[in-house]
């Protein structure tokens, strides 16, 4: 990754934003809680802190300041807990006030001009939860020697795409528009509509913003795994873990967008961690706890795993067409297993991993996961 490509990258980022990037906007609950926060003059830096590791715009905003020239720190600091007790509580409350601040300009401007957001960003936020918690555990159960900053890498891993909906000439929002039923893959799509890529977007983001080079690596590589000679090289194992714990969020009904592509897991990830050696189901267990108590923190509504997995047996079915060759409805009398075994039970329990298991066994599959 040599420095003419950086500064191609950084032009190509430059002509398809509209101006510098100060500000990203918060996810609206986590705005009502902080402002909350803010007139609570018994809330403390545990609570602040709380909120922040939750959030991908606050946490990188939090990020960026603690890793600043301002405090000459050494080594970069990964950990968000670690930043807010750095900072200090009035530095960190601050900073929320002025992106709170920010916030209710870009929420006014946006009432004014009747502007239609396609990006949904309490969707968003609950892929950049699910992924960022799956990958804390996964690293842990690998004994990785830092779990919060996988936790953190997984939390903004996919900011480029906030990015480009803040700050794109053309919007995140417009191109989803754009998709319509295609099966391609979501990155693919971005290269065609802007030129660039999210995870180009935001490795440019990265940079700019001085994040620290083990997360910047996240960001950037999360779709494709780095070669030996990259500079991402020795974060392989992190941005391994990140990338597969995204592939299980999409798998899950948990994208980042409604987007109907193939899921696509590279095959660096799984020749770098061994993930046979995990025990997914009990990690999802706990994923899903956090994800409830999440829920119960804030006040808000996910979707439910019971709507999840209904999410996932109608992608298993449209995948399971998407490479079939058109055969005339009328003499093909085969109905595919895949499509009537869901229907001799109307338990997600027995239906969803029925269907999978007919999936499985149609296209020759190694594995199909739940």
């Amino acid at each position: 990754m040599n420095g003419d490509y950086l500064e191609n990258l950084g032009k190509t980022a430059r002509s398809i934003l509209r101006n510098e990037i100060k500000h990203l906007p918060l996810i609206p609950s986590v705005a009502i809680k902080l402002l909350e926060l803010a007139n609570d003059d018994n809330a403390g830096l545990e609570d602040l802190s709380r909120i922040i590791e939750t959030e991908p715009t606050l946490a990188v905003k939090i990020l960026r300041n603690v890793n600043s020239a301002v405090y000459g720190l050494s080594n970069k600091i990964t950990s968000i807990n670690r930043a807010v007790y750095l900072l200090g509580f009035s530095a960190v409350r601050q900073l929320a006030l002025d992106l709170l601040f920010y916030d209710n300009l870009i929420s006014n401007n946006a009432i004014k001009n009747n502007t239609t957001q396609q990006f949904d960003r309490l969707f968003f936020w609950q892929h950049c939860l699910f992924v960022a918690l799956l990958g804390k555990k996964i690293a842990g159960a690998l004994q990785h020697p830092n779990p919060d900053l996988v936790y953190t890498a997984g939390l903004v891993h996919d900011i480029g795409k906030v990015v480009l909906e803040s700050y794109g000439r053309m919007s995140y929002s417009d191109f989803i528009s754009t998709l319509n039923n295609s099966d391609n893959a979501i990155i693919e799509n971005e290269r065609r509509f802007f030129g660039i890529t999210h995870t180009e977007i935001g490795h440019i983001f990265c940079l700019e913003w001085q994040l620290p080079e083990s997360i910047t690596a996240v960001v950037a590589c999360h779709h494709q795994q780095p070669d030996e000679n990259s500079p991402f090289a020795a974060f392989k194992t992190e941005i391994a873990i990140v990338s597969f714990a995204n592939y299980v969020a999409w798998m899950q009904g948990i994208s980042s967008v409604a987007h109907e592509g193939n899921p696509i897991l590279q095959h660096g990830v799984l020749k770098t961690v061994d993930f046979n050696q995990l025990d997914i189901d009990a990690l999802l267990q706990q994923v899903d706890q956090d994800m409830q108590n999440m829920r119960e923190f804030y006040g808000i509504k996910f979707p439910c795993i019971s709507k999840l997995r209904a999410t996932l047996v109608e992608t298993a079915i449209h995948l399971s067409q998407a490479g079939l060759p058109k055969v005339d409805a009328i003499t093909n009398k085969k109905a595919l297993p895949s499509l009537t075994l869901p229907h001799h039970s109307l338990d997600p329990d027995e239906f969803v991993p029925r269907t999978l298991e007919a999936i499985q066994a149609e296209f020759s599959f190694d594995r199909c996961m739940l």
